[in-house]
């Protein structure tokens, strides 16, 4: 292909040559764009996705670990509630047991002993240190449910939250995948629509030089210049 000659002189030929090479820069320059849009996209997705995937493993580890927590709360509140009933059971029998060596130490043959009312009395006092053992172990268990409880709570307020950066991430990835096919589709458009200008202005050189393509048109040119 050789530029005619007479290309100059000819304004209409002249704007289709000047609109051909601008078709081919705007398909280069769309196929620049589109990737440099394309690898940005791209990178923001690199850049984001991965704080996402470990701010998601830090929730979904935060909520196992709470989870523990909360058995083993509930474990220790039964554990708890089942001891100061013992206790609560073993100062009862205790007092009981102080009340027969009591009655037994009242008879004229064991009151002799002054071991068996001091051991009323001993039975006594344990029966009071349990009674005390038990009331204490009691309301440390209240406290533990309330502990319970609050475990409770951090854990569903933990699992919603991991929902939602769920949801959010996928979200994210969706949207960065609609960008990264929306840069590949402009790009397509944009080669597509300078392609054109590039088809309508080869067929309208083509128009005032049919032999555009040929070597002989650059001779054919100069013979028909004045």
């Amino acid at each position: 292909m050789e530029i005619p000659h007479d290309l100059l002189q000819n304004t209409s030929a002249l704007l289709s040559a000047i609109a051909l090479v601008l078709g081919f820069g705007g398909i280069l320059f769309s196929l620049v764009f589109g990737l440099a849009l394309y690898l940005s996209v791209q990178s923001a997705q690199s850049a984001v996705m991965p704080e996402l995937d470990v701010m998601e493993a830090v929730l979904e580890d935060t909520a196992a670990v709470l989870e523990g927590a909360r058995i083993s709360a509930n474990e220790t509140m039964q554990g708890g509630k089942s001891m100061a009933d013992a206790l609560a059971f073993y100062s009862n029998s205790s007092s009981s047991l102080a009340d027969s060596l009591s009655d037994a130490a009242s008879l004229p043959l064991f009151s002799l002993d002054d071991r068996i009312s001091s051991s009323a009395q001993n039975m006594r006092r344990a029966s009071a240190s349990f009674a005390d053992a038990s009331v204490s172990i009691r309301a440390s268990s209240a406290g533990m449910a309330g502990a319970a409880a609050g475990l409770t709570k951090a854990e569903k307020d933990i699992v919603d939250a991991k929902k939602n950066l769920t949801a959010a991430r996928q979200s994210f990835s969706s949207a960065f995948s609609m960008l990264g096919f929306g840069a590949i589709a402009a790009t397509a458009a944009a080669a597509a629509l300078f392609s054109s200008v590039i088809a309508l202005s080869l067929s309208s050189l083509l128009v005032h030089y049919p032999r555009l393509f040929s070597k002989d048109e650059g001779r054919a040119a100069t013979r028909k210049a004045p």
